[in-house]
């Protein structure tokens, strides 16, 4: 007789079984990578700073806040396509002022995105009336308000800006606000290409005889520059299969954690893969962008670039591309705005070269402030962001 013996299921086993009921629908890797990125992030040393990239808070958090405010749609579309484009609106937080700032979203930004509700939060908190424009390389918005010829040109899209403010200071929230005499001062201010956006927007708002300041955050100083890198990290990302299922499961990981800890906290232990870091703001940017050519939704899923044929080089090359073109427009602006201009930059910027800052500096001289380190929108988590845009309120 062959007798077999079972151990004795202890209370230990038994607490492992029901956490494994309780977490079937969660796929193993997503579960372990989230408890790891949990031990990391308690005993990380220091906050992120380096290697933050514009895309970190939109991809993770929308929040809803504000009134918005629908911009009415200025193109010729099928009625099947406009009722699968979202209409493209603007966010709008009353203050008890009369100074109003003006926020320019970054490529392919949402209006309502938790990023641009950082960038408000200094003017929320000083009661300047805030107007959140979405950019006009977002889909909704360059479907709805640009001719496909334009939607590759700088210029058109500065104008479609220019366009969306007018309209907008006709809405009922605008004009319930200001009446007649309109804002007494105007803080223009943006992140990335809406840096670029919020300094072109200057010529249009200076119509109106205002004071016009203006707070940049990481604009890309060379467009072409940095169109060509963005394609070139994103055609690697693509190539490199390994790097993009390593990277797109642990973004599979951390998505659910952003919920109930800090995005600090939850993408610390990303500081370690910076090229990953990069190929990943890149990819998500030309797969979104693709659906103002395509006029098609095309996902981002953390693992593959789903683009067809889509590159930032024929994009860039429009408007002042070069870093000489951009110091020329800053020095021009500035000096309409009589030195009310403030930037600040980083070095180590995925989507720039260290020296194309040299001719920025030159023309701000003080009002330009570069760091070593800061990458490519983390600045707006740090002290200084909150301590110059606070300087240039007062």
């Amino acid at each position: 007789t062959k007798v077999i013996l079972f151990p004795r299921r202890s209370e230990g086993s038994k607490l492992i079984s029901v956490l494994r009921k309780l977490f079937l629908p969660i796929p193993t890797t997503v579960l372990v990578s989230s408890l790891a990125v949990l031990v990391i992030a308690g005993f990380w040393p220091r906050p992120l700073a380096p290697m933050a990239l514009t895309y970190r808070a939109p991809l993770f958090v929308t929040e809803d806040r504000g009134e918005r405010i629908e911009l009415t749609t200025l193109t010729q579309l099928q009625p099947e396509l406009d009722r699968s484009i979202p209409k493209s609106v603007a966010v709008w937080i009353p203050g008890q002022s009369k100074n109003l700032t003006i926020v320019a979203s970054g490529l392919v930004g949402d209006s309502q995105g938790s990023l641009n509700l950082h960038l408000a939060q200094n003017s929320v908190a000083a009661n300047h009336s805030t107007l959140i424009l979405p950019s006009p390389t977002h889909w909704a918005f360059a479907l709805r308000r640009l001719p496909k010829e334009n939607r590759s040109s700088y210029e058109a899209s500065v104008h479609s800006l220019c366009h969306a403010y007018r309209e907008i200071t006709h809405s009922s929230q605008f004009v319930e606000k200001f009446r007649e005499s309109g804002p007494e001062k105007i803080l223009l201010v943006g992140l990335s290409l809406g840096a670029r956006h919020a300094i072109s927007m200057a010529d249009c708002l200076s119509e109106e005889n205002k004071t016009i300041s203006i707070f940049a955050v990481n604009p890309p100083t060379d467009l072409k520059y940095a169109g060509e890198t963005i394609d070139r990290l994103a055609d690697r990302f693509r190539e490199n299969r390994t790097r993009a299922y390593s990277v797109g499961i642990l973004m599979a990981a951390l998505q659910p954690l952003a919920r109930f800890i800090e995005l600090d906290t939850v993408l610390r232990p990303l500081t370690l893969f910076p090229e990953a870091l990069a190929d990943l703001a890149a990819g998500s940017f030309s797969a979104r962008m693709e659906r103002i050519t395509s006029e098609q939704e095309t996902l981002f899923d953390g693992v593959s670039n789903r683009r067809n044929d889509f590159s930032f080089r024929g994009f860039s090359e429009s408007g002042p591309a070069t870093s000489a073109d951009f110091a020329k427009e800053v020095q021009a602006v500035d000096r309409r705005l009589e030195g009310r201009m403030m930037v600040i930059h980083s070095k180590d910027d995925f989507l720039i070269r260290a020296d194309d800052l040299l001719p920025l500096a030159g023309v701000l001289k003080e009002r330009v402030r570069i760091f070593d380190s800061g990458g490519h929108g983390g600045l707006v988590f740090e002290p200084v962001f909150d301590e110059t845009y606070r300087e240039l309120m007062n």
